[in-house]
C-alpha cells in the first residue's frame, strides 16, 4: 500500500501538529508522501523537522487557492500511483477530490475532520465533496455528530478516532524547570497557553483572568497568528506586560509543557484539544472550556469553565493552590491520557486504510 497525505500548508495548528508526528510512524509500515499546497519558509519548524522523515512534494504555485493546484495534485497521484489518499483541511480536501475526477485509476480517498463542522460554512459543494470520500475520520464524537447532522453523510461512512500523542516526549520525570529558568520565574506559578492567535483559540480571556491573579502567577502563551499583537495590546493595556510572556514559535512544547504548572485551553469551539491531552500527559492540571469535543477529552467537570468567563477561569486556577487538589486532578488526567496514545491512534488509521483498500468501488 502506498499514503499520500495532503495539506494546505504546515502552520502551526493541531492538523498539522499531527502530521509531523505521525507521518514517520506510518512511513515506517507503508510508504508515505505528502503533499503541501504552499510553500513553507526556510524557518518553518514543521516542515523542517519531516523533511528528512518522509517524501514532500511541494506545489510550485505561490497562491494557494489557485485551481492550478488541482491540476498539480493529479500529476503526483499520476506519476506516484497512491492507493490511498489522506487530506486535512478545506482547500487540500475540495483540490484533491476534483484532482481525481475522470481519473482511470483513482485512490481511495479519506479525509479527517479537525473541527467541529460550521452549519454556515457547510454549503452545499461541502456535503457533494463529503459524499464523494470513500471515509470520513472524526476526531472526536462531538466532530462526528456535527458531520452528521449539517453534511448529509451517511453514519456508516464516518468514524471516530480520537487523535493522539506522543506519551514519551511528555514524561513528567524530565525537564521540570526548563522554562521557569529560561524566563528567570523560578518559585513563580506558570500558566500555559499553546495555539494559533485567532478568534476561536481566545487568548484573550486567559490574560483577563491573570489580572484577578495573584503576581506569583505568570502566563506563558507560545504561538503565533493574525490576532497576537491585539492580544500583546491587551497585556499591556491591563499593566500585565511583566507577567506575560508572549514566546512566538516553539519546537520545544513538551519541555515548556513539563516545565509549566497549569495548562490553560481556552477555545471558543475544539474539535478535540492536542494541547489539552500533552498537558494531562505531563501529568499537569488542565482547565479548559466547556465546548464539544474539548470536553470528551478533559472529562473532569470540575476543570471546565464557560466560554469568555474570565473570572470562572481565575477561580478555576486559585482552586488549584489546595496542593492535595492539585495532585488529584493531576494523577487523574495523567490517566486520562493514557488512551491517547499515538501508537493507538496510527494503528487504527492503518486498519482503516487496509478496510478501505479491500471495499469495493
Amino acid at each position: 500500500m502506498k499514503i499520500l497525505h495532503v495539506i494546505q500548508g504546515l502552520s502551526i495548528g493541531g492538523a498539522e501538529k499531527l502530521l509531523v508526528d505521525t507521518l514517520p510512524k506510518y512511513n515506517e509500515i507503508y510508504e508515505t508522501h505528502l503533499i503541501i499546497l504552499k510553500q513553507p519558509d526556510e524557518n518553518n519548524i514543521y516542515y523542517n523537522l519531516l523533511r528528512d522523515k518522509v517524501t514532500i512534494h511541494i506545489s510550485p504555485h505561490k497562491n494557494i487557492k489557485s485551481f492550478k493546484n488541482i491540476i498539480y495534485i493529479r500529476k503526483i497521484l499520476k506519476r506516484e500511483k497512491f492507493d490511498i489518499v489522506h487530506t486535512h483541511l478545506l482547500l487540500d480536501r475540495y483540490f484533491t477530490f476534483f484532482s481525481t475526477i475522470m481519473m482511470i485509476h483513482k485512490p481511495k480517498l479519506v479525509t479527517t475532520v479537525h473541527s467541529i463542522v460550521n452549519p454556515e460554512k457547510e454549503k452545499k459543494l461541502s456535503s457533494f465533496i463529503y459524499k464523494r470520500y470513500n471515509k470520513i475520520i472524526a476526531i472526536s464524537e462531538a466532530t462526528r455528530n456535527s458531520i452528521l447532522k449539517y453534511a448529509s453523510v451517511k453514519p456508516e461512512k464516518t468514524v471516530t478516532i480520537y487523535n493522539g500523542i506522543d506519551m514519551k516526549r511528555f514524561n513528567p520525570g524530565k525537564d521540570r524547570d526548563k522554562i521557569k529558568k529560561e524566563l528567570g520565574i523560578v518559585g513563580e506559578i506558570v500558566l500555559l497557553m499553546v495555539g494559533r492567535f485567532s478568534e476561536v483559540k481566545d487568548q484573550n480571556t486567559v490574560i483577563k483572568a491573570l489580572k484577578l491573579l495573584p503576581n506569583k502567577y505568570k502566563l506563558v502563551l507560545v504561538g503565533d497568528g493574525e490576532l497576537k499583537d491585539k492580544s500583546e495590546g491587551l497585556a499591556k493595556k491591563l499593566n500585565l506586560e511583566k507577567r506575560v510572556y508572549f514566546l512566538g514559535l516553539r519546537s520545544d512544547i513538551p519541555e515548556i509543557t513539563k516545565s509549566s504548572d497549569i495548562i490553560i485551553v481556552s477555545s471558543k469551539s475544539e474539535g478535540f484539544g492536542l494541547v489539552a491531552v500533552e498537558g494531562m500527559a505531563s501529568k499537569k492540571p488542565v482547565i479548559g472550556t466547556n465546548v464539544p469535543g474539548l470536553d470528551e477529552v478533559i472529562q473532569l467537570n470540575e476543570m471546565l469553565f464557560t466560554v469568555e468567563n474570565y473570572k470562572e477561569l481565575a477561580t478555576l486556577i486559585l482552586s488549584l493552590e489546595d496542593g492535595d487538589l492539585y495532585e488529584e486532578i493531576s494523577n487523574k488526567m495523567f490517566k486520562l491520557s493514557e488512551k491517547f496514545k499515538i501508537e493507538t491512534m496510527v494503528n487504527k488509521h492503518i486498519k482503516l486504510y487496509e478496510k478501505v483498500i479491500r471495499e469495493k468501488k
